[in-house]
């Protein structure tokens, strides 16, 4: 009865192939509906593949090299080192601040676009090319670069900058004895930028950051001064 039974299992019906044909047979032999077996192996492999997916978020996670956006600001002081010779009161050092957003695509790396105010130089005296007065001299800048933040401690993050930016350096002047005459000249120029800091995460999104940025502006079509900004700031990652 039993060789009968393979028999009838190992009969090949109309269109059936030989493989499907043994592994048939296999399956009657061993009390399992082959549909079924089939059916039992596919949902084995879905779990598997799922839990390999699963396990790959988690470590990209936990390890923080996802993909993701974020926004900064910063204020502080910034520093214009221009040359006083000859002006009696010249004051280097006023506020500054700066604007940025980022995206973080794996690895520590990031783009970043930002907007730097480097401060301004006021100061007064004998100035060049326009005798006895006071002057000013302010310096902004567009910047774009790639950051690198370093996983060093679970709350502390240091980073390093590097970019481009495009610098503008904007002096106006009053001469305040041949008759209260004044000038105004804006210069551009592209300038290379780097910086350094650190961030405290306050909340898992949330950091608080002290960092220092230097780069050089250019003023009256030659003259180049070295800029730098230490600022304080929030940074916000989404």
């Amino acid at each position: 009865r039993e060789q009968a039974h393979l028999a009838e299992a190992l009969r090949e019906p109309a269109g059936e192939r030989h493989g499907d044909r043994l592994r048939r047979g296999r399956a009657w032999w061993r009390g399992v509906d082959p549909g079924a077996a089939r059916c039992e192996r596919t949902d084995i492999m879905k779990r598997k593949n799922l839990l390999a997916i699963a396990a790959g978020l988690t470590m990209m996670a936990a390890s923080g090299v996802y993909a993701q956006g974020y926004l900064g600001a910063g204020v502080g002081a910034g520093n214009i080192d221009v040359d006083c010779t000859g002006v009696t009161d010249c004051d280097k050092s006023n506020t500054g601040y700066k604007v940025y957003g980022g995206y973080q695509f794996g690895g520590g790396w990031a783009a970043e676009l930002g907007y730097f105010d480097w401060g301004k130089v006021t100061g007064s005296g004998t100035l060049a090319g326009v005798g006895t007065g006071t002057g000013k001299l302010r310096a902004t800048g567009v910047g774009v670069g790639v950051a690198y933040f370093f996983p060093v401690a679970p709350d502390w993050v240091p980073v390093v900058r590097l970019g481009i930016a495009r610098n503008t350096g904007k002096l106006t002047a009053t001469d305040t004895t041949n008759g209260g005459g004044s000038i105004s000249d804006t210069t551009h120029s592209t300038q290379p930028y780097f910086g350094v800091g650190i961030g405290y995460k306050m909340m898992p999104q949330l950091f608080l950051t002290g960092e220092v940025d230097f780069s050089r502006v250019k003023y009256l079509d030659s003259e180049k001064a070295d800029v730098r900004l230490i600022s304080i700031g929030l940074r916000y990652a989404f």
